[in-house]
């Protein structure tokens, strides 16, 4: 009963009743049939306990990509009549991993649900009256100044040493504040719009052009904080979602296709995630390489992309291999991200450094590291849980990690007062970085510890000067005749 309270209730009716009449009869098509109802079941339970309306969706979200990486490659295959292992370049147990996966992630999701409680109510209005009981002016200048922060954060990372990744970290809260300028932009039909799409245009543009070319962020944050803005999943709501999905999309399979030669270019041949190139320049290229993109080109990328999405391969590898070649590990992946956290290299210069290819190398055997792409290819924390706790106590790590997740988003969300709409656009912050399946423990714990810290201490600072300009607002302004009267 209590479950059920906190789900979404009839309002979350529609987007589930859509998803099973495209789902159903997909998974009945092809050979993937089993996997793929047990992935649209989970489907359904992890949107029946996640989705909070009018709340920032983030647990939603997390939960939601990383079952489309699990689970694209059954659909897909059963569209075009595949096998999972058609997608694999490497033997294994492909379709246990991505039924332990499956599992994991229903894990995931019913342990958040437990920590994060039932959905309080009122909570979503009285976020969206604290944000729009400021002017849209104001928040478009808390967003260029949390953006000066971070771009202050980025710089002086490199120099700092033990501080490089908390500073790395308190670069993300930006986009806390594009959170609020997107709730504030979207939560009345007619608001300008002016504010917002220069956020938008300006936070894409920057992304575009480096070596990873992160613009997926825009995209997720603005998802995040279109959903918050309403509370009902109406037809007109749902058209500026689709909009961005649509173009999330699209500009994913387009960089699927042109990343190879743009990182070639731009590193001039290096591979070392370094830029040699200027912003024109880089903007030149991309250009290029997308005005020689034609219809079979498009349709390759595509391909690409759905096959990059996949993350189950190296988790069927290891299943194979362990504990056949190499033992479980007994807690040493998991263990060693959970005590990061609290052994910062400022203190503790010599704590060793886990390179997460260097795993991935030893746990698979398929030595990633010769690849040459001069990026990190880790083996996804569940694939991690695995090697660590074996097929039974991996649940529990699971388990524990989204107690955690839900916990701070159950504090986050039962702030008092201004503290309230200020932890709600810390929460995708703080919970981002567990959103990709692929993200090895190492970069899922620690961030997440962090946040904890980084949400407390803005929360105890930014809040008392909220608290203090609220206040300032609702203080009654004398006329200009007592005004004057007092200089006279």
């Amino acid at each position: 009963m209590a479950l059920a309270a906190a789900s979404g209730g009839t309002g979350s009716l529609g987007p589930l009743l859509f998803t099973s009449i495209v789902l159903v009869p997909i998974s009945l098509l092809g050979p993937n049939t089993l996997l793929a109802l047990l992935a649209w079941a989970t489907l359904l339970l992890g949107f029946w306990l996640l989705w909070r309306p009018g709340e920032p969706p983030i647990l939603l979200l997390i939960f939601g990509y990383q079952w489309i990486q699990a689970s694209i490659g059954l659909f897909y295959g059963n569209l075009l009549g595949f096998p999972v292992d058609h997608w694999t370049e490497h033997g294994g147990q492909h379709e246990r991993a991505i039924l332990l996966t499956l599992l994991s992630l229903a894990v995931l999701s019913i342990s958040i649900r437990i920590a994060s409680g039932p959905q309080t109510p009122g909570v979503s209005q009285r976020i969206r009256a604290y944000i729009l009981a400021y002017p849209l002016t104001s928040w478009f200048a808390v967003y260029v100044g949390a953006w000066l922060f971070s771009q202050v954060c980025l710089f002086v990372a490199p120099m700092s040493r033990g501080f490089y990744q908390p500073l790395l970290f308190l670069s993300q809260f930006r986009w806390a504040a594009f959170f609020l300028l997107t709730v504030a932009t979207f939560s009345q039909p007619r608001q300008r719009r002016i504010f917002w799409i220069t956020a938008f245009a300006f936070e894409f543009l920057q992304s575009v052009g480096g070596y990873f070319s992160s613009f997926s962020d825009v995209f997720l944050y603005t998802i995040v904080g279109l959903t918050a803005s309403n509370v009902k999943l109406s037809f007109k709501s749902l058209v500026p979602l689709a909009l961005a999905g649509v173009a999330l999309v699209f500009t994913g399979i387009v960089w699927s296709g042109i990343k190879a030669d743009y990182r070639s270019y731009a590193s001039k041949g290096a591979h070392d995630q370094t830029v040699r190139i200027g912003t024109i320049e880089k903007f030149t290229e991309i250009q290029r390489l997308i005005g020689e993109m034609d219809a079979q080109r498009f349709g390759e990328s595509t391909n690409i992309m759905v096959s990059r999405l996949m993350y189950f391969e190296f988790f069927g590898v290891i299943l194979d291999r362990v504990p056949v070649a190499q033992p479980f590990s007994g807690g040493e992946i998991w263990g060693a991200a959970t005590l990061s956290p609290f052994t910062p290299r400022l203190l503790f210069p010599n704590k060793p450094v886990i390179d997460d290819t260097k795993l991935t190398d030893k746990y698979t055997g398929i030595h990633v590291a010769a690849w040459g792409f001069g990026v990190s290819i880790s083996m996804g924390y569940i694939a991690e849980a695995y090697i660590d706790f074996g097929p039974a106590l991996m649940f529990a790590a699971i388990a524990a990690l989204g107690l955690y997740m839900g916990g701070l988003y159950r504090w986050l969300l039962g702030q008092k007062g201004s503290k309230l709409a200020l932890g709600a656009a810390l929460a995708p912050v703080a919970l981002m970085p567990a959103h990709l399946l692929e993200s090895s423990s190492l970069k899922v714990i620690p961030p997440l510890v962090l946040s904890l810290i980084g949400c407390w201490f803005i929360l105890s600072v930014l809040s008392k000067q909220l608290a203090r300009l609220q206040e300032r607002r609702q203080r009654p302004r004398p006329s200009r005749r007592k005004r004057i009267a007092a200089f006279g």
